[in-house]
């Protein structure tokens, strides 16, 4: 940590502290993220009674059931 410039390690401290404290967990991937909202991760398109929420990928959608389904 001696070669680290100071500021950039305060900034990198301070957006974690920060991104925990509102409430905006750091996911380690897309799947994760779709996850963490109730999704599944489906190749292509959403199918009803699912809407997309999101990217789990390349080609992958993160597809929630609708709240009305």
């Amino acid at each position: 940590l001696r070669n680290v410039h100071p500021l950039l390690l305060t900034c990198t401290v301070n957006y974690f502290f920060f991104s925990h404290c509102a409430g905006q967990p750091y996911f380690s991937s897309r799947i994760h993220a779709c996850r963490y909202r109730k999704g599944v991760c489906v190749p292509g398109i959403c199918r009803p009674p699912y809407h997309w929420a999101g990217s789990c990928g390349s080609v992958r959608s993160c597809c929630v059931r609708g709240r009305w389904a």
